[in-house]
């Protein structure tokens, strides 16, 4: 909705510009500019069971916020146990991730193999192989006739997949070393001079 511009109406009440690529609202065609949460007087009769008064528009409200509200606490509405833009597909999301499982496995094995990690036992093994897992599990689209390529989209956040990415780093990359002996026979050097 934000990304709507909004003006007022003559009536004095907002409405939003919609662009003409935008999908359709899944709602009454009377209803596609107006703003939510808004009593809109020109509405009443024209659209089926729209409130006539301001009170009723306004009880009808906070009795479906208290409904969403219980739906919430019972686990019933939204998604759950899935990313956002993956309700309905558990099945699916199930199988991508345990092949994502699979081949993460594969390469932690193949990494202590080629010496890239050592083998510093079976709980840091599945540790790398669960951040391995959210780096590279994605779901691949088939091809349609129009693509060169299969479309893809990983399944964890980009944030989620960036802590994982330093997960795997600490893992396998050596970090440098730091000098400080350098440093400390500086600080020795002009302790002396103060000294003398």
């Amino acid at each position: 909705m934000a990304a709507y511009e909004r003006y007022i109406a003559e009536d004095g009440l907002p409405r939003i510009v919609r662009p003409p690529t935008a999908k359709p609202l899944n709602r009454h065609p009377l209803l596609q500019d107006k703003v939510r949460g808004i009593w809109y007087p020109c509405l009443v009769g024209k659209v089926p069971h729209y409130p006539a008064t301001r009170e009723e528009y306004e009880e009808v409200q906070v009795a479906s916020s208290k409904r969403i509200k219980r739906l919430v606490e019972l686990k019933k509405w939204g998604c759950q146990g899935v990313p956002p833009g993956w309700a309905g597909k558990k099945k699916l999301l199930a199988k991508i991730r345990r092949e994502g499982a699979e081949r993460a496995d594969r390469i932690v094995k193949k990494m202590i193999e080629e010496g890239i990690t050592t083998d510093e036992g079976a709980m840091a093994d599945v540790a790398l192989a669960a951040a391995v897992e959210i780096v590279i599990t994605k779901d691949t689209a088939p091809p349609t006739e129009h693509e060169a390529r299969p479309t893809s989209r990983y399944l964890y956040s980009p944030r989620d997949r960036l802590s994982a990415i330093k997960t795997v780093l600490e893992f396998t990359k050596t970090k440098p070393v730091v000098k400080t002996e350098a440093q400390l026979s500086v600080a020795e050097a002009w302790l002396d001079r103060i000294s003398e």
